[in-house]
C-alpha cells in the first residue's frame, strides 16, 4: 500500500547505519512488488517518491502503529546495530595496531595521533591515558578488549559538541571552514585508508546536501549522527557562526590550546632572524626558517653543523617513521630522457641557468647539472613528454625570488611561456573555482609560468616557496579562521574519529553491488539521456530551476576533475530540473551518463599566452573501462 511504502521509504531514510537495505530487498520480493521506480527509490537510499518532507513527518505518527509487518522485515532481517558499530570499533583498533600484533604499543598511539594531527609528546599521550586509567610507560601495551572497554563505555553516551567540532577541524586540514575531498581523502591518508578518487567522490556525495562539493559542518554533524553517534542538540545559529568562519568567542566550547612554541621547555631554542644584526650571518641562516614565520629553531641548525641532517627538509619530527623514512634523506636527482644532449644542456645552462657539474663517464651522450638543492640529469634517449595543449602535466618546478624580474628576461631572450589561470594559494581565495582569475598577475596566488625545453618537457617558474610554504608546512592554528584554537582529542573522540571514518566507508560500501546492478540497467533500459534515467530513478522533475543551486553546479563545472565537467555548462540546468532540484539526485544522474557514454571528461583551466591572450585548451578524454564511476553514488 501507499502507507507501507512510504513508511519503508522513510525507515531506510532514516536508519543510523543504513547498511542493510540490499538484504531486505534481495530477500522479500513484497517490497519489489512496488512500481519500478519507487523500489529503485528505495534501493538508492533516495525518498524520491515522496518529495515532501513535512508530508514524511506528518504521515509518521500513524505508520507507527498501522505497519508492523514493515517493521519486523526491516529488524528481523537488518544486521544488528549494536553488531555494526562493534565492527567499526574493532576496525578501529586494528587501524591503529599497524603491526598487527594484537596490542596498540606506544609507537603505534603515538603515530594514530600525529596522523589525526593531534600533539603527540609523552606529556600529551599522558593526558589522554589518564582519564582511562592508563599509566603512559615504554612497553605501553592496549589489547582489543581493553580497547573495547575503553570505547564501550561511552557507546551509549552522546558526543557532546565540543568533541565533533574537535573531530571537524581535524580533517579542516586548512581551517577554511568546510571540508573538501581533497582534505577527507589527507585525512583518511593519514590514518593508512588510501581510497581511490571514485571513492572519495562517492563518500563526499553521500552527505553534500547542497551539492557544492564542500561539507558544512551542518553536514558533518549530521554525519556523525547518520553513521551512529547520538549528539547532543545544537542551535542552528551556533552551526551557521561555525560555517560562516565568523569571528566569535568559542571560548566556551572549545579552551584555547597554548602554541606549541610558547611552552617553558620549548623557550630558548628559537632565535628571530629579525635579532641578528649581522646582514651576512643572517642571510646564511635564512634557509632554516622553514615555515616562515621569521624564526629559526637552533637544534635543527646545531643538528645541520653536526652532519645529523640537511638544513631544508619538510619532514616533521615527529612523522612516522614507515617504509624508507628511516633510510631516505633528500632527493638526489631527476633524471630525463633527451633526443640531442647538446641541445638540451645549451636551454638548461644558457637560458635556465643550472650549472654543469662533473659526470661520471659510463656511456658516450649525457650531461648532468645542478638546479640549487637538487640534480637534473641529461639522458640520451626517446623523450616521454606530455601531449596536448593544456597546462595539466608533469613538470619541474624551480623557485624564483623574483619571478617578475624572471619573466622579464624570459621576454628579452623570446622564450616563449604560458600562464595557468588556476592555481593554489596560501589561503582560500573564497571562489569555487580554485582560485582562478583573469589577471596575469596576482600578488595573493601563486604566480606560476611554464617554459618547455627543446624536447617539449615542462618547466615551471614560481614564487611557491614565497606564497605556499608557511602555508603548507606551518602550524594549523596559525592559519585564517583559526582563531579559536582546538583543544586536544581525548581518547574517546580519537577513538571516535577514527570509527567514524570507517563506519563512512564502510556504508558506501554497502551500496557498490545496488549501483552496480542500476548502471547496468541504465544501459539495457535507456538510451543514456537526461529524461530517460530520471524517468528510470523516479524523480519528479521541478516546475522551474533553484537559481542558486544551479549556480553552485556551474561553479564546480570550472573544477579541473569534477563530476559535473561531463555536461556542457548549458546542460547543468536541465538535468537539475530532471532531478527535482535535489543536488544529490543530480549528480546521480551525471554519474550514470557518464558511465553510460564510456568516458570521463576533464576540462583543464584556461591559459594565458605570453601577451595577455586567454587560451581554452581541448577537454581531455579517457576511456572508463573498468573505473566504476557509478560503483560508489
Amino acid at each position: 500500500s501507499t502507507t507501507s511504502l512510504l513508511y519503508c521509504t522513510y525507515a531506510l531514510a532514516h536508519q543510523p547505519y543504513g547498511t542493510y537495505i540490499g538484504s531486505i530487498l534481495s530477500s522479500h520480493i513484497i517490497i519489489m512488488k512496488f512500481t519500478s521506480s519507487c523500489a529503485l527509490s528505495i534501493a538508492l537510499g533516495v525518498s524520491s517518491a515522496i518529495n515532501s518532507s513535512a508530508f514524511i513527518s506528518s504521515s509518521l505518527s500513524p505508520l507507527k502503529t498501522t505497519n508492523h509487518r514493515v517493521q519486523q522485515l526491516i529488524h528481523a532481517h537488518a544486521p544488528d546495530t549494536a553488531e555494526l558499530e562493534k565492527s567499526s570499533w574493532i576496525k578501529a583498533f586494528n587501524m591503529v595496531d599497524k603491526d598487527n600484533s594484537g596490542f596498540i604499543d606506544k609507537q603505534e598511539l603515538k603515530a594514530c595521533l600525529t596522523a589525526l594531527g593531534q600533539p603527540n609528546s609523552d606529556d600529551d599521550i599522558s593526558r589522554l591515558l589518564s582519564p582511562v586509567g592508563i599509566t603512559l610507560t615504554d612497553e605501553l601495551k592496549i589489547d582489543q578488549e581493553s580497547f573495547l572497554s575503553i570505547v564501550g563505555a561511552g557507546i551509549d553516551e552522546e558526543l557532546d559538541n565540543n568533541q565533533v567540532l574537535q573531530m571537524y577541524h581535524a580533517i579542516d586540514i586548512d581551517a577554511s571552514g568546510y571540508i573538501t575531498a581533497a582534505e577527507l581523502q589527507h585525512f583518511l591518508g593519514n590514518l593508512g585508508m588510501f581510497l581511490d578518487d571514485q571513492t572519495m567522490s562517492g563518500l563526499m556525495n553521500m552527505y553534500d546536501d547542497d551539492g557544492n562539493g564542500r561539507i558544512t559542518f551542518g553536514e558533518f554533524r549530521d554525519i556523525v549522527i547518520d553513521l551512529g553517534f547520538a549528539v547532543s542538540p545544537v542551535l542552528e545559529e551556533d552551526i551557521a557562526q561555525v560555517e560562516q568562519n565568523d569571528d566569535v568567542d568559542t571560548t566556551e566550547i572549545l579552551p584555547t590550546r597554548a602554541h606549541e612554541d610558547d611552552t617553558p621547555e620549548n623557550k630558548g631554542k628559537l632565535l628571530s632572524l629579525s635579532s641578528i644584526t649581522d646582514e651576512d650571518l643572517r642571510e646564511a641562516l635564512a634557509p632554516f626558517d622553514v615555515d616562515g614565520s621569521g624564526t629559526i629553531d637552533l637544534l635543527k641548525v646545531r643538528d645541520a653543523a653536526e652532519g645529523k641532517g640537511p638544513a631544508k627538509l619538510h619532514y616533521s619530527d615527529d612523522r612516522p617513521m614507515v617504509g624508507l623514512a628511516d633510510y631516505v634523506k633528500s632527493v638526489n636527482h631527476v633524471a630525463i630522457l633527451v633526443s640531442d644532449v647538446s641541445r638540451s644542456l645549451k636551454f638548461y645552462s644558457q637560458v635556465m641557468g643550472f650549472e654543469q657539474i662533473r659526470r661520471p663517464n659510463f656511456d658516450a651522450y649525457g650531461a648532468w647539472l645542478t638546479m640549487g638543492n637538487c640534480e637534473l640529469h641529461l639522458i640520451k634517449g626517446k623523450p616521454i613528454v606530455p601531449e596536448g595543449d593544456d597546462l595539466v602535466v608533469g613538470h619541474i618546478s624551480i623557485d624564483s625570488n623574483n619571478v617578475i624580474g624572471a619573466l622579464d628576461k624570459l621576454q628579452k631572450m623570446n622564450v616563449p611561456f604560458r600562464k595557468n589561470s588556476s592555481v593554489p594559494a596560501g589561503a582560500d581565495a573564497g571562489s569555487m573555482n580554485t582560485n582562478a582569475n583573469d589577471d596575469m598577475m596576482s600578488d595573493k596566488i601563486v604566480t606560476q609560468f611554464f617554459v618547455r625545453d627543446p624536447d617539449g618537457y615542462y618547466i615551471e617558474v614560481c614564487n611557491c616557496d614565497e606564497t605556499l610554504t608557511k602555508y603548507c608546512l606551518g602550524e594549523k592554528d596559525a592559519l585564517p579562521g583559526y582563531e579559536e584554537g582546538v583543544k586536544p582529542f581525548s581518547f574517546a573522540t580519537a577513538s571516535a574519529t577514527i570509527s567514524l571514518m570507517q563506519r563512512w566507508v564502510d556504508k558506501l560500501d554497502a551500496r557498490k553491488e545496488q549501483t552496480k546492478k542500476l548502471s547496468e540497467k541504465v544501459k539495457k533500459e535507456t538510451d543514456g539521456s537526461v529524461e530517460e534515467i530520471a524517468k528510470l530513478l523516479g524523480y519528479k522533475p521541478a516546475c522551474e530551476v533553484d537559481a542558486t543551486i544551479l549556480q553552485t553546479l556551474k561553479d564546480r563545472h570550472s573544477i579541473y576533475s569534477d563530476i559535473w565537467q561531463n555536461e556542457e555548462v548549458d546542460d547543468i540546468e536541465g538535468v537539475l530540473i530532471a532531478a527535482g532540484n535535489d543536488p544529490k539526485s543530480a549528480e546521480t544522474i551525471v554519474k550514470l551518463r557518464t558511465e553510460f557514454n564510456g568516458r570521463l571528461i576533464c576540462r583543464p583551466p584556461v591559459v594565458f599566452e605570453a601577451d595577455g591572450t586567454k587560451y581554452n585548451p581541448e577537454p581531455i578524454v579517457t576511456d572508463i573501462g573498468t573505473l566504476g564511476l557509478t560503483q560508489y553514488i
